[in-house]
């Protein structure tokens, strides 16, 4: 497991932190914490951004996520990693289109496809933007 993924995931952001919040997470009897997830928002000229932080009960980072809004904040195009396996996915852009791609290990292939989204669509952190506007 990665000690830590704070360097990867907080330098050269689009601009100074503007807001920050934590939660934690529970086993369904509430007494055993899983993991705690801590999500910093970045102000910037073309947009904003989000990187969230998961990390185990004993503090160490094992995954993050980073999500940019250019324009759109309820479908923004977002990287998760998890360093424990290596997984990632998102949605980016390529070219004037949208793809959605996974990499299930560290030593597998990684996997795109083009992604047609609904123009009402929602995209992971977009949820929060969608919730507001409706």
């Amino acid at each position: 497991m990665a000690t830590t993924l704070v360097s990867i995931a907080l330098p050269a952001l689009a601009g100074p932190v503007t807001e920050s919040f934590s939660g934690a997470a529970y086993a369904s009897d509430g007494n055993q914490l899983l993991y705690r997830e801590t999500h910093y928002l970045f102000s910037g000229d073309h947009g904003g951004e989000r990187v969230v932080l998961y990390q185990c009960p004993d503090g160490r980072a094992f995954a993050r996520k980073r999500s940019r809004d250019d324009g759109n904040a309820q479908a923004p195009d977002f990287d998760l990693v998890d360093a424990r396996v290596g997984y990632r996915e998102g949605v980016r852009r390529n070219g004037n289109q949208r793809e959605v791609y996974v990499q299930r290990t560290s030593a597998q292939p990684e996997q795109a496809d083009a992604l047609r989204l609904p123009a009402d669509g929602v995209i992971d952190t977009g949820f929060e933007a969608f919730a507001r506007l409706h």
